[in-house]
């Protein structure tokens, strides 16, 4: 329970950072790393991220 309010406060923590650095402009410098799936890439294209490095989880 605590972890997942934890994540989520620091995902609110990140959006309202994300509009800080937006709202003077820095957009463009935004960069994100996230795993691949459209799930992921249709979440942070709504905060208006515009660049997006894709990964892949590998175990060994």
């Amino acid at each position: 329970m605590e972890l997942k309010l934890f994540s989520r406060l620091f995902i609110m923590q990140k959006a309202k950072l994300m509009q800080s650095l937006q709202s003077k402009g820095l957009d463009g410098l935004i960069t994100t790393s996230m795993l691949k799936g459209k799930q992921y890439i249709k979440r942070v294209k709504n905060y208006g991220i515009k660049h997006i490095v894709l990964f892949y989880a590998v175990y060994d």
